[in-house]
């Protein structure tokens, strides 16, 4: 088992240019970030910049409840990428109500994009509403 310290956060990131977000855990914050950066720069080289990094959250924790995030997302993990994850209702949902939820209106997800309000809230509503007025099979 872990030792949590106030430094060990699990962490929400993802980019402007992408379709996924990364889930994982650290204990500088800021450190990870740059290296995120610096990583999603060279290996965006071959297929366009990532853009810029975006964090969306972050939680207290440390490996423990990142191997809990990543099984509960797991049928959303990117194929041969541990720690990526496609957007979906549930993820948008889980970001939505973690109190160290970054506001950043000015990000939407590349699919996602219409131009209305918080795009996180506004998504994860739409997903869901759309979902409970599909006829039950």
């Amino acid at each position: 088992m872990s030792v949590l310290t106030p430094a060990h956060v699990v962490y929400y990131v993802t980019w402007d240019n992408v379709d996924f977000l990364k889930i994982g855990t650290t204990q500088n914050l800021d450190r990870r970030l740059m290296d995120l950066r610096r990583t999603m720069n060279e290996e965006s080289r071959q297929g366009g910049p990532a853009g810029r990094t975006i964090l969306l959250a972050t939680e207290p924790g440390y490996f423990d409840l990142e191997a809990y995030r990543h099984k509960q997302f797991a049928h959303l993990r990117i194929n041969g990428r541990n720690e990526y994850f496609r957007w979906a209702t549930d993820i948008y949902s889980h970001i939505d109500g973690l109190p160290e939820r970054r506001r950043t209106p000015r990000f939407t997800p590349p699919h996602l994009r219409d131009g209305s309000g918080d795009p996180l809230s506004v998504a994860a509503r739409r997903m869901m509403a759309q979902r409970a007025s599909r006829p039950a099979s």
